[in-house]
């Protein structure tokens, strides 16, 4: 009789576990489904602007790198920089007047893109990525209101 009552309270027990299951996997997928705000294009506004600026002092460097060296951080930059406009493009913005600023960020994405995997090596090209970095800054801080 005692393994029995153990067997009915395991029983129980799994069908407890798996309840709590469904709902926790109900409220991250409804969670996830939300609409997101300026906090979220925020966070993808900054990651590119460091990805900027990061990648105009590559450029800047490039007579100064290993060829090897400086052919495999701008590739691991680039796809860095895709992988932040998938994430600016997926993004399930709530608010209208953010559409200009998500616009912006791709744009900015691809132009960072296209100089590292042209691997534009002069002095113009790193300029070009700092000044676009000093634009998602102001970007960055006027979504923070």
């Amino acid at each position: 009789m005692a393994e029995r009552w153990t067997r009915h309270q395991a029983l129980h027990q799994a069908i407890a576990v798996a309840v709590v299951s469904v709902l926790v996997a109900a409220v991250v997928v409804h969670l996830a489904r939300q609409p997101q705000g300026a906090s979220s294009l925020k966070a993808e506004v900054s990651s590119l602007r460091s990805q900027a600026a990061e990648s105009a002092l590559v450029l800047q460097s490039h007579d100064a790198l290993a060829g090897r060296f400086f052919d495999a951080h701008a590739d691991q930059l680039a796809a860095d920089v895709e992988r932040s406009r998938k994430r600016v493009t997926d993004l399930r913005l709530q608010e209208a007047r953010l559409a200009t600023a998500r616009r912006f960020a791709q744009d900015a994405a691809t132009r960072i893109e296209a100089a590292l995997r042209g691997r534009s090596s002069n002095a113009d090209g790193a300029q070009s990525l700092r000044a676009l970095a000093t634009e998602l800054e102001r970007l960055e801080q006027s979504l923070q209101r």
